[in-house]
Order: structure tokens, then sequence, then C-alpha cells
């Protein structure tokens, strides 16, 4: 679908979907622990390929219809797959790990190493793979200078093994509150991880145990449990209990409009989130100046385009990471700038834009990337003429409802399916 944006403002109130980073991990301990349902894991492809997923290496079959090889389709998404292979080696079944081909040029060779090391049967060192066997207890390594879902998936998984386990991160930590998430998610679905931050002792024998409410829905459905309830009583629904923030990346999106002359009403955020993307509001104060964006990649974009609004040089350093996002995301916001009329150029991990205040206006291609559609649609706020993006619904990857929304704060979209 491409998608024809014309220069204007928005006005209104706009719901923003639940945080995709915290879904993701609510998804497979939820899922782990028992829940049928999690509320909100539909907002957006990722968190649904996740919920998919992770069914699929729990499911169960009847009359001997298991397959000798389960299929877990992760999508394009780099942070399903990389938690749930280190999860699939506390299942011990054999799976056959699959995406598209954006995800299969995604790193995961440093996870499969481990996964290898610490007694599993890996087949292939790319998608598809497949991998088989359980995942020891022991002492584990592992890098975060490129991806911190490496150091998330073991979180999630060591404290599911039969015995205990240490975790060291060897490298600087990058995006370190995707970890934070990670450890506030486990502490919420009272697993216990010990020792020194990048360095920790983990428990073995843990099991998630879903928040009150949504224990209380899965009781409910479950037959050994139907003593406890009175007949007639209304069904609890099931995943109630489990709640996630509303998500500060697609926010980062209207407070740039906010910032060009809109007037975006959002609601429910938290100022104390731990997602990183919350920087946001400090960085939009830093125009004009250096940003260090090494712990929030994902607001690169919208940040660029908010620099060409500023009169003045704006400097984005800790680049490094920007390639391996779903794009080489440094050479897709230099085209997405310099495809509107902007001035900018990459330097080493730096991108530096020549803000004059303005775009022309132009044609995206942003070549799958969510985050560049995105960008691109806020653009058009500041362009003298429109903003046609090719491949839009992409967007659908974190928000399915980011056009939608739009049109209904004002804009004027015209859509080519």
């Amino acid at each position: 679908m491409d998608v024809r944006i014309e220069p204007g403002k928005y006005w209104g109130k706009v719901t923003l979907p639940v945080s995709k980073s915290e879904m993701h991990r609510k998804i497979i301990l939820g899922t782990l622990g028992g829940a049928g349902r999690i509320n909100g894991s539909d907002d957006c492809d990722d968190t649904k390929t996740t919920l998919d997923a992770t069914y699929a290496l729990i499911r169960t079959y009847q009359d001997g219809k298991e397959p000798e090889v389960r299929t877990c389709n992760c999508g394009s998404s780099a942070a399903t797959l990389r938690m749930l292979l280190p999860v699939s080696g506390v299942i011990g079944k054999k799976f056959c790990f699959e995406g598209s081909e954006q995800l299969s040029k995604r790193p995961i060779k440093e996870m499969l190493d481990i996964l290898k090391a610490h007694g599993m049967t890996v087949e292939g060192d790319s998608l598809p793979v497949t991998v088989s066997g359980k995942l020891q207890p022991g002492a584990y390594e592992v890098s975060c200078d490129i991806t911190s879902q490496y150091v998330s998936g073991l979180l999630l998984a060591l404290p599911l093994l039969d015995g205990d386990s240490t975790l060291k991160i060897t490298t600087e930590i990058e995006s370190k509150g995707y970890i934070d998430i990670t450890l506030q998610c486990l502490k919420d679905f009272q697993i216990e991880i010990d020792g020194e931050y990048g360095n920790w002792q983990i428990k073995g024998g843990q099991k998630p145990i879903l928040p009150a409410p949504a224990k209380k829905a899965y009781e409910y459905f479950n037959p050994n449990y139907k003593h406890k309830f009175k007949k007639g009583q209304n069904p609890p629904s099931l995943g109630s209990g489990i709640k996630c923030e509303l998500d500060w990346s697609i926010a980062a999106n209207y407070m740039v409009a906010n910032l060009f002359g809109s007037d975006v009403q959002m609601e429910g955020l938290n100022p104390e989130s731990l997602q990183p993307d919350r920087a946001i509001v400090e960085d939009l104060q830093k125009l004009g100046s250096e940003i260090d964006i090494s712990q929030t990649p994902d607001i690169a974009p919208i940040l660029a385009v908010a620099a060409c609004s500023y009169k003045g040089d704006t400097v984005l350093t800790g680049c490094k990471r920007l390639r391996y996002k779903e794009t080489d995301r440094i050479e897709n916001t230099i085209n997405l700038i310099s495809s509107l009329g902007g001035s900018i150029e990459t330097a080493e991990d730096t991108i530096t834009i020549y803000g004059t205040g303005s775009l022309v206006g132009g044609t995206v291609d942003p070549k799958g990337d969510h985050r560049i559609a995105m960008a691109a649609t806020i653009a058009a706020q500041i362009c003298e003429k429109g903003v046609s993006i090719l491949g839009a619904d992409c967007v659908s990857k974190s928000c399915l409802n980011f056009f939608m929304d739009g049109t209904w704060l004002g804009a004027k979209m015209y859509y080519n399916v």
C-alpha cells in the first residue's frame, strides 16, 4: 500500500498502542504461565507474531499428531526470534525457526553459538534454522554491543531450567533500558534474578506466576479449578491481569508533530517509564546540538525529521547499531531526509542534519522499515509539497492503526492499495 500525505497539522486525541517491547516479554511469560489471551497483544504485527510463535512452542497435540519438527514463524520480528530461541531450549523439542527475508538478514549467530555450547543441536546459521534438545544450566557469557535481545532472551529462559546458572555481559551495554524492562517483567511474574547488573546469578527451577486477575481467569477456564467458582458466575477475561504501559516509541511521532504546531493529546503515558524512548522529551530540547541515540535507536528517524525544522545543525551520535535494524537505518534515514529535500550526511557513527526550518516534499521508500515510514508521515507537516510513501503498510509492524489515527486527527491522506 502506498500513501500520499498532504501538508497539514494534526488536532485531537489519539489512543496509543501498548508498549511493543514490554508486550513481547509479557506474552512469553504469560503464555508459559498459562494465560490463554493477553489484552493488547494484537496492537501490531510483531506482538501478534510473538503470541503465535510462543503458542507454537508450547502447543499440545492429541492422538499422536505431534509433528517431528514444530514450525515457529517469527515474521519480521527480531525480538520474537532472539528471545524465543533460548526459550525453545526450555521446551526441549525440535523446532524450525523461520521468518521473512528481512529477518533472515538480522544477526543471530552469537545466540546460536551459545545454544550449541550449552547442550542444544543447531542446524544452520541463519533462517530457516532448526534447533533441538534441552538447554543446560551453567555459566553463560553474552555480548550487548549490537543487540540487548540476546540478554533478554537468556534472562527469560535461564530461570526455567532445572539447575542454577550465571549470566555475564562481556561488552559495553547498549539499550540498557530494554534489559531493565525484561528484569521488571520477570519481577512482575515473580521470577527472581540475583547478583550485580550484567553479572547475574540465576536460580533454576522457577516458573512464571500469573498476576492475580490473570491467574483467576486461568483457573476459571481450567476444569481442575471448577469447584472454586459459583454456578452462573461471569467469566473473567483471560489475560486481563497482564497489563502493559503505552508505547513511548509511537508517542515520539506525535510529540514531533506537536513541535511542528499540531495539537495531539495523548493520555496515559508513564513519565517514569523504563522505556528508553521516553528520552524523546529531553532530546527535542537538544535540537541544534549533539544528541546521543546509542540507547534509543528507534527514534533516530523521527529525531532527524525534527532536526529539519530547526534552523541549524543537529548531530545524532552513537548511531552504530542503526546498521543492524530492520534495514540499514543510517542509510535509510539519509535517504528519507534527502528524498524530501533536506540536507544530511553521515560519518562513522554520527548523522548530521543541516536544518533549514522546512522540507520540500517528495517520495520516500522506507524499504520495509516502519520507523522510516512513520517519520516520513510526520515530515509532511513541514513540507512545502506533499509526501508519498511507498509500501507504507509496513507501519503495522509496530502500530496497526497509525494511518487510521492520522486520518482521524485531520491529516489529508490518499491511499493506493
